[in-house]
């Protein structure tokens, strides 16, 4: 069972949106003194991670992954995860050579240079390492690994609790995840294993979301509780400061992994309106809404089918060609203006997605399941 589903392609799409978004606050100008760009910039990361490890968990019940086997799920997540990020870090490192090339002095890449930025892909860590000064952090797309990684741990986690009481796996759960941040605070683990670990509570949450959501049909009345609750639950997480995966930020670790959950479900309830045009059966949008509702549908479900492409791609155009936009005169005012950056960053992964396509040899290692059915 892996066709698609439409709210959920529309889920990740508004998470691609957010994600791109949060990057491009960080990188702005303007943000600096701004409180409206620092509660956005908390509402965005309390839960645009954590619900894409939400979603893999709720996928991974609605796809029953449990009932394959242990080599199989590897080999999936190998295609899925692993190669695209292996894929653009040869990227990434073709690109550095050719804007040394460009600059002249962009990074002074030799040999050894070279080779420790490959050490840095290897480690896939996201941010410098705090137990080893050389590896700064491969400034590439982590989350694959992460994820990857995750998926793994969840399987194994799940092989062996699986029938136990529902009570008991999130006390495991949450066991595990607590160890993950614990461990983050000190070592950052390969593949960024410490916020696999911490993710566990995400991944669970997405799982047994799945499992309830199949086991019965609820009343609206029902739904408009879990929204009234997820909302006061993620308010009160960013204002306590929220979660930051990548930068090993938990805060009140219980808070902030319930305002992860709250806004990852929230997220899922807008996408689900938005494509059924309701929030329960029999109830539908007034018709002068429905073809808004479609455009907006239709982006978010391109956006959403190239979410991983997308993430891998947005960050090099400011990251790794900042010093030739730095020569041009309207680079102040790019950096100046959030919307621009994001709006950028969106139109040159697009930009690339259409290039990678053209490339036999290489849309296969992006598109593995799509070309390799085509080639069949």
């Amino acid at each position: 069972m892996d066709e698609r589903i439409s709210w959920i392609d529309v889920a990740r799409g508004i998470a691609i949106l957010l994600v791109v978004g949060g990057h491009s606050i960080h990188i702005s100008s303007a943000v600096s003194g701004h409180e409206v760009y620092a509660l956005a910039n908390r509402a965005i990361y309390s839960f645009h991670m954590p619900f894409f490890f939400l979603l893999s968990g709720y996928l991974f019940g609605r796809r029953n992954q449990m009932a394959r086997p242990l080599s199989a799920l590897l080999v999936t997540n190998v295609k899925r995860l692993v190669l695209p990020y292996w894929g653009t870090c040869f990227a990434v490192l073709a690109c550095l050579y050719a804007l040394d090339l460009i600059v002249g002095d962009f990074m002074d890449l030799d040999c050894n240079g070279a080779w420790l930025i490959i050490v840095n892909f290897m480690y896939g860590s996201g941010k410098s390492v705090r137990q080893f000064a050389e590896f700064t952090g491969a400034h590439c797309p982590w989350f694959l690994l992460c994820l990857c990684a995750a998926n793994i741990v969840f399987w194994l986690i799940i092989k062996r609790i699986g029938k136990w009481n529902a009570v008991v796996q999130l006390g495991i759960i949450l066991g595990v995840s607590y160890a993950g941040s614990y461990i983050g605070k000190y070592i950052f683990l390969p593949w960024s294993l410490d916020v696999a670990l911490a993710a566990q509570i995400f991944v669970f949450a997405g799982y047994r979301i799945n499992a309830l959501q199949q086991s019965a049909a609820y009343p609206l009345k029902v739904h408009l509780g879990i929204l009234g609750g997820c909302l006061c639950i993620w308010i009160i997480d960013i204002g306590m400061g929220g979660i930051g995966l990548n930068d090993r930020v938990y805060n009140y670790f219980i808070v902030s992994a319930a305002g992860g959950i709250a806004g990852s479900i929230l997220l899922l309830y807008v996408s689900f309106i938005l494509v059924n045009h309701s929030l329960i059966a029999g109830v539908k949008a007034p018709a002068m809404v429905l073809l808004p509702l479609r455009l907006i549908n239709l982006v978010l479900s391109y956006l959403g089918r190239e979410a991983l492409m997308i993430y891998c791609w947005h960050v090099m155009d400011i990251t790794y060609f900042r010093a030739i936009y730095s020569r041009w005169v309207f680079f102040g005012f790019f950096l100046d203006n959030v919307v621009v950056i994001a709006l950028f960053r969106l139109f040159f992964s697009m930009a690339i997605i259409r290039l990678i396509r053209f490339i036999p040899g290489v849309r296969r290692l992006f598109y593995w399941k799509e070309y390799a059915v085509a080639a069949g």
